[in-house]
């Protein structure tokens, strides 16, 4: 009898989660037809003045911005008066990864972000033409060409002042997992190469709003985004122990969200 009454009220439940993505696919339909007469120009611009791209850039993170305030998504960003301290530097983003929703997020709120991504989102209709627009990098397992490729790309980002983010990762955390994975060393030996910085940004919740492997969405889970100070690989004598230092401000910064 309990196990009944438990099944007829979650039903309901898996039904407003189901309908709350379908609002929020519908709220990005409705979004990317208003801003593509917008972006489409800007970015053929772009091509012949390349200050344009700045303001392809900004419209793109006032749009997401809007996004997410048209969604029931309670967001609480923590830190991002360091970022107009970092204007004029050169530097580049590290962050967890525990949801499709960590990119919507870092979008609405960095500027000029680019990020590395792998070859299947590219493929995506609608996102993933905008993820091409945008200059963002793709990898693709073993595919050693385009890795080499993306490095170079990032580096010339790096030099225009552009927003370049890692998720060391490399993947989004299973459902349910509290922590932080195994990171890559890629953005670590880079940042070393170029000796700038690494900012690391702290995602808590996205993952309870839309985990992964889950087609709905729930919108009780509050998101926390925290961005920590800088990090300098000068500080340290490898890459291993350089982002062995980031994974732990990381992993003390996250676990500090769950109390």
């Amino acid at each position: 009898m309990i196990e009944e009454m438990a099944n007829i009220e979650e039903h309901p439940t898996k039904l407003i989660h189901r309908l709350s993505l379908l609002y929020f696919a519908l709220i990005g339909i409705i979004l990317y037809l208003v801003i593509v007469p917008v972006i489409f120009p800007l970015k053929f611009i772009s091509l012949f003045y390349k200050k344009a791209n700045n303001a392809y850039y900004l419209v793109i993170q006032k749009f997401t911005f809007i996004y997410l305030f048209l969604s029931p998504l309670k967001l609480k960003i923590i830190g991002t008066e360091k970022l107009e301290a970092l204007q004029d530097q050169d530097y580049v983003f590290v962050s967890n990864h525990r949801s499709h929703l960590d990119v919507f997020v870092l979008l609405s709120f960095i500027k000029k972000l680019r990020v590395l991504a792998n070859s299947y989102i590219f493929k995506v209709p609608v996102l993933g033409l905008m993820m091409r627009l945008s200059g963002h990098f793709e990898v693709e397992p073993g595919n050693v060409e385009k890795f080499n490729k993306a490095v170079q790309d990032i580096k010339l980002a790096v030099k225009l002042k552009q927003s370049v983010l890692f998720f060391p990762e490399m993947t989004r955390c299973p459902k349910g997992f509290q922590g932080i994975s195994k990171f890559r060393l890629t953005p670590f030996k880079l940042a070393r190469d170029l000796s700038i910085p690494v900012v690391p940004i702290v995602l808590k919740g996205t993952d309870g709003v839309w985990p992964r492997g889950v087609s709905a969405h729930d919108y009780h889970s509050k998101v926390i985004v925290t961005v920590l100070d800088p990090i300098d690989p000068k500080n340290f004598d490898s890459t291993s122990s350089f982002s062995k230092a980031v994974k732990e401000k990381m992993l003390e910064s996250f676990s500090g969200s769950l109390s």
